[in-house]
C-alpha cells in the first residue's frame, strides 16, 4: 500500500473466491513494516509511532498541520507516508 523506510503492507483475510469486490477497510489486515518487524496496523499507536517522532522530530509538526490522528487507522497510513516523504527529502537536502 506504502513503500519507503516505513511501509504499510495488506494481506487479504479472507482468501476464498466471492462474486463481490473486495473492501480496502474489512478484506483486508494491514501491516506496517518497521525496522525489519511486521507490525499490525492496530498497533502503530503504540509500536511506530513514538519511534517515527523521535526519529525525525518534523513528523509531528506535519501530523498537527494536517490534523492526524495517530489512533486513526487511515490517518496512521498518511502518517507513514508523511514520514517517508519528509526523510527523502531530507536525504536529498543533506546529498547522501
Amino acid at each position: 500500500v506504502v513503500s519507503g523506510e516505513v511501509s504499510v503492507m495488506r494481506k487479504l483475510n479472507q482468501p476464498l473466491i466471492s462474486n463481490r469486490a473486495n473492501s480496502d477497510k474489512y478484506d483486508y489486515d494491514y501491516f506496517i513494516c518497521f525496522k525489519n518487524s511486521l507490525i499490525p496496523l492496530r498497533q502503530f499507536r503504540n509500536k511506530v509511532y513514538p519511534n517515527l517522532i523521535s526519529d525525525f522530530n518534523q513528523v509531528e509538526m506535519l501530523i498537527n498541520q494536517h490534523h492526524l490522528n495517530p489512533n486513526n487507522p487511515a490517518d496512521a497510513i498518511k502518517i507513514v507516508q508523511l514520514f517517508n516523504k519528509a526523510t527523502y527529502e531530507a536525504t536529498l537536502v543533506a546529498g547522501i
